[in-house]
């Protein structure tokens, strides 16, 4: 909105705070019904949270987004009863970006928000994963998927000093995984990620997920065997300072074009501030910046063991 009409926008979210009204609730709550049976539909969601659930056993994060006896739950008074506890002032983060100066604005939010009393602080959900302890294996068989090897490996949340290495090291060690599944005769394509269901960065433990899919179902066995090779390589030996060079200027060239972005830089700060604190943003960039060839190999020889280890496998029906 233009800088001038920011009161607008204050009294706007002032009023709903204090007096919302749930218009079209029943048609809103079948939008999320239907958004859930869209992605059942899809032949990888089964397998995906399958993997996740394998991965991980208390943080909410490796829950689906919803089982169909969830959705009975969803009634106007337990959504009103939501909306009172955590749709409160001492829970609630404003981000402005743009024409407008704190001076300016601290006025402005005091004016809409100051009378309102303190609500009972919302509870604070801690999510504490029991430390890995054995190797967790799928083997999921599907005549629709693509068959392949998936390698995942728990990994801390925003906040832990180590967790903004994991970016760089997934962009650096891609690469190199993919030219040495073609060294191993695997004709296959390798895909690296942290998203565990839609969103990539967490302030609680979750994974790094290292995806191999292969368009020969014979190679399967091979496939995993030269994965977890390279695996264990990474242990052994840094990656090239090369590699590890170009993935920290791709990663500073998509901070640039979030940056830029008015609507996805707000929605960074306040993703970091619900994750950890928004403080913790820089910071994180900063570390990222400053990975080095040696850092990414401590993080491999301190989380890519074998009891930190969940590997799924995705074969044909009938496969062995």
């Amino acid at each position: 909105i233009p800088a001038d009409r920011v009161e607008l926008f204050l009294r706007v979210e002032a009023d709903r705070m204090q007096d919302s009204v749930f218009r079209n609730f029943d048609a809103e709550r079948m939008v999320l019904v239907e958004q859930r049976l869209g992605d059942m539909n899809r032949p990888e969601t089964d397998f995906r949270e399958a993997m996740n659930s394998l991965v991980g056993r208390v943080s909410l994060v490796y829950i689906p987004e919803g089982y169909a006896n969830d959705f009975e739950q969803y009634t106007r008074r337990y959504e009103r009863e939501l909306y009172e506890m955590y749709f409160v002032p001492n829970n609630t983060t404003l981000i402005f970006i743009g024409g407008v100066t704190m001076v300016d604005m601290i006025p402005k939010v005091e004016k809409y928000f100051g009378h309102m009393e303190r609500a009972p602080e919302p509870a604070r959900y801690q999510a504490r994963e029991p430390l890995p302890s054995a190797e967790k294996r799928l083997t999921w068989r599907s005549d629709t998927l693509a068959p392949g090897v998936e390698v995942r490996y728990q990994v801390p949340g925003v906040g832990h000093p180590d967790r903004p290495l994991f970016d760089v090291l997934a962009e650096a060690f891609e690469a190199e995984l993919q030219t040495g599944m073609t060294e191993a005769g695997i004709d296959g394509r390798v895909d690296i990620n942290t998203r565990v269901v839609h969103t990539a960065r967490f302030g609680v433990p979750a994974s790094i997920n290292i995806e191999l899919v292969v368009n020969d179902p014979a190679q399967l066995r091979d496939a995993e065997d030269a994965l977890l090779q390279e695996l264990g390589r990474l242990r052994k030996e840094a990656l090239p300072g090369a590699h590890v060079s170009h993935a920290k200027k791709k990663l500073r060239t998509e901070w640039y074009r979030i940056a830029r972005d008015p609507n996805v830089l707000a929605f960074q700060i306040g993703h970091f501030e619900v994750m950890d604190s928004w403080r913790t943003l820089v910071p994180y960039l900063e570390a990222r910046d400053a990975a080095t060839p040696a850092d990414l190999r401590r993080l491999a020889k301190r989380y890519f063991v074998a009891n930190n280890r969940s590997i799924g496998v995705v074969m044909p029906e009938g496969g062995e």
